[in-house]
């Protein structure tokens, strides 16, 4: 068992369920630093020094301060990196890259990390194009989900797609044009979910009809039942990392119609439809595409509850943090192996 401070700036779902895993087999002394006021450089160094191994969500601010004093008292440092650290989407005005003083910071924490882990190919690639790190530094370890045993009820004409409404989330998680899409298809519903976070919600009003649908923030329970009967889930995003929502509504049998951006076609692969572009006019052809579609939502649920299992993940972590604990040099501190690292899971 070791020691693990295990650092983040917002307690996602996914992020949760890394610290879930952690904690299983280790003790883990979790670090919110949700703001950059938050950060204390004396407390912060008294939380490495009392930890073995430093767990790091993303390469921002929150994680400069931790990755560097792991450095300095010659302690493994573990970045989970890949998403708007790495991103670089002008359009959408989204990404660490875009900014000269945050991309300086987020590749000097990259690069002094002793080891990455991430969750796609895509995002292993982009990584070593932002930072230049060798890739025998970076893990891949997908995310994971439960299984879900309840069989599929009848799917509807319902075209689904999440994502929190913001100015940067219109084109960066495509929302305008799925729902400019739903007045160009009106025989499927359209639905939109997420909590509604600026005026620019003001600016998709315009789309609503008798088939478009903005819903605002669905629970857990109302988004799993719309999962389970909405035929389609779309996610025509400008950047993705991997796409949880994806593998989400794969698992309850809806078809993904993505964009060929990002991790999406990685992801889906064959078991879904990858758009031309992100216009209303691609989407809607990507859900027709959806009407003869080769797999059915078992084999979709099938597909994911083999690649993206919770056991995979959990395996990944904990044989990664192993790797790292077991190797101790003769004066008992923990020694990163750079040969660890180039393992895949």
């Amino acid at each position: 068992m070791s020691r693990i401070l295990f650092i983040h700036n917002a307690l996602t779902r996914f992020v949760a369920t890394d610290l879930a895993i952690l904690q299983e087999q280790h003790t883990v002394e979790e670090l919110a630093l949700l703001k950059k006021a938050s950060i204390n450089p004396f407390s912060t160094w008294k939380a490495v020094r009392r930890n073995d191994i430093i767990f790091a969500w993303f390469a921002s601010w929150h994680s400069l301060l931790p990755v560097c004093f792991a450095a300095w008292q010659k302690k493994p440092a573990v970045l989970v990196c890949g998403g708007y650290d790495t991103a670089n989407v002008p359009a959408a005005g989204y990404g660490n890259q875009r900014s000269w003083l945050k991309r300086s910071i987020t590749n000097f924490i990259i690069r002094r990390s002793t080891g990455i882990i991430c969750n796609s190919d895509f995002a292993k690639n982009e990584i070593i194009a932002v930072s230049g790190v060798h890739e025998n530094k970076i893990s891949r370890i997908y995310h994971g989900i439960e299984a879900q045993v309840k069989p599929i009820p009848i799917k509807l004409n319902i075209a689904l797609t999440i994502g929190n409404v913001f100015e940067e989330n219109l084109l960066r998680k495509g929302i305008e044009p799925f729902l400019a899409a739903g007045n160009l298809l009106p025989s499927y519903q359209f639905m939109h979910g997420g909590a509604w976070k600026d005026k620019s919600i003001e600016r998709l009003r315009k789309y609503e009809s008798s088939n478009v649908q903005i819903r605002g923030f669905v629970s857990e329970i109302e988004l799993q039942s719309q999962y389970a009967v909405s035929k389609v889930y779309v996610q025509p995003s400008l950047h993705e990392a991997f796409g949880m929502s994806v593998v989400e509504a794969m698992m309850m049998g809806c078809i993904p119609v993505v964009s060929a951006y990002g991790a999406l076609p990685e992801v889906v692969a064959e078991y879904g439809i990858i758009l031309k572009d992100n216009s209303p006019e691609a989407i809607v052809q990507g859900i027709r595409k959806s009407e003869s579609f080769t797999y059915s939502p078992e084999q979709i649920r099938l597909f994911v509850t083999e690649r993206y299992s919770m056991e995979q993940r959990k395996e990944g972590l904990l044989n990664y943090i192993s790797g790292l604990y077991n190797r101790k040099g003769r004066t008992g501190k923990v020694v990163f192996k750079n040969e660890y690292s180039t393992q895949t899971h």
